[in-house]
This record gives C-alpha cells, structure tokens and sequence, in this order.
C-alpha cells in the first residue's frame, strides 16, 4: 500500500524510483535513443506522483495549521494509549511519543513535503504545506511534552479485570432474572385469577349478596378482596 511506511525495503523502492524517473541525469537522450519510451515513463512518473498524493493525504494535518495539527494528534495518541490498555498494543504510546514525533516530522513528514514540493503536485500550496510542516515541528518541540501529560489527564483509568468480569456478571443476573420473570408472568396471573375465583366461591357458598357497582356486603376482610380483586378503586365504596 502507498501509506505502508513502515516496511523499509518498500520505502526504499519508492526513493529509488523517484531519483531515477525525476533527477536530472535521467533526462531523454536527444538523439530519441532511451531505455523506455516517452509514454512509459511519463505514466511511471504519474503513478509515483499519485502514490506520494495518497501519503499526503494519509498525515495532512502535519502540513496543516497548528490548531488543525493539535486535535487529530490528540485523537490519534488517545486511540493508541487505549488500544495498549485494551491488550491490542505491545507498547505504551506515552513513553515515547513525544519524542517519536519528532523523528516522525524529521524523517518522514518533512521529506514527504519537500518531494511534493519538488514535483509542484500541488502547485502553489506546496510551499504552504512545507512551511506549516516546519512550523508544527518548532511548535511541537516547545509544547509536545505538556501536551502529552494533558492527554494522558482525559483518558479515563483503564477498568480492572476484576472489575470488568464483576459487571458482566451482573448484567448477566439482571437479563435472567427479567427473562425469569417474564416467563412466570402468565402463571403468576393464572394463580391469582384462581386464587379471586376461590374467594368468590366461597362468598357465594356464605350466601354473602355482592355488588360490584355499589358496594359488598359481608364480612369487611371478604368485602376488601371482593372489591380488589374486581378491579374497583379502594375510595369506591
């Protein structure tokens, strides 16, 4: 990939092919005699030219302003220190990552905008991005390091193992205990119909006269469940 910039051999490549097709020792022979046609190397020189393009637009906010630069900075160091804690990470990015940006700048960004600029890719804005390249570089020298201890002041402390499986036992004895209720639900009110039906029986078996509408008449503990159970409000009575 054109923003695979760690494999070194592949780094290589592309320096190796930009001072061939761009230096000037390289230049067509005028008597028309070249190891490629014109064709050729003008494509070559366009998917080189494209592949730098791409890794541009990979570290923009290098080349951009200060304030642009500062915030995707941040999100990227956050994105690495939590991936670290996650166990996804070999390394803690706080260590070095003042200083690792440093050298990001020196040998990677910089050159980068320097070949752009040599190429006129991006016309006059070529000037503008290696200027403000140079400047993020200074202003990170000066103000990298506080930076960096005002990152690590947002991220939240990672959560224990302990402590993470303790929730998750949790959460997994709420779920059971509402798919338990949902399940004894309908028994539940089967159980209390019965239970109501009974009561009825047992009213009616006493020769107690209910009237639902008015008012039971009968033993006031029975009078109580009558109404309840019926579904009447206790203050209609």
């Amino acid at each position: 990939m054109a923003t695979d910039i760690v494999d070194k051999e592949l780094q290589a490549l592309r320096k190796a092919r930009w001072e061939t097709l761009f230096s000037e020792s390289t230049l067509i022979d005028p008597s028309g005699e070249t190891e490629e046609s014109e064709t050729d190397r003008v494509n070559l020189k366009a998917t080189i030219v494209i592949e730098y393009v791409i890794q541009a637009s990979d570290v923009a906010h290098t080349m951009q302003h200060w304030h642009v630069y500062k915030p995707w900075n941040e999100k990227f160091f956050l994105e690495c220190y939590r991936t670290y804690h996650k166990g996804r990470a070999d390394s803690d990015p706080s260590q070095d990552w003042y200083k690792g940006e440093i050298g990001f700048f020196d040998f990677y960004v910089l050159p980068l905008a320097k070949t752009s600029l040599s190429c006129g890719v991006f016309g006059v804005s070529s000037d503008e991005y290696l200027n403000y390249a140079e400047a993020n570089r200074e202003e990170w020298v000066r103000e990298g390091q506080d930076l960096v201890e005002q990152y690590l002041a947002k991220v939240s402390p990672p959560t224990s193992t302990s402590g993470f499986l303790i929730s998750i036992l949790f959460s997994s004895f709420l779920v059971s205990e509402s798919l338990c209720l949902l399940t004894l639900k309908p028994a539940i009110t089967t159980a209390g119909n019965m239970l109501f039906i009974f009561r009825l029986v047992r009213l009616r078996r006493a020769k107690l006269t209910v009237d639902p509408l008015n008012k039971c008449n009968g033993d006031a503990f029975l009078t109580k469940q009558c109404r309840t159970g019926l579904g009447y409000a206790d203050d209609a009575r």
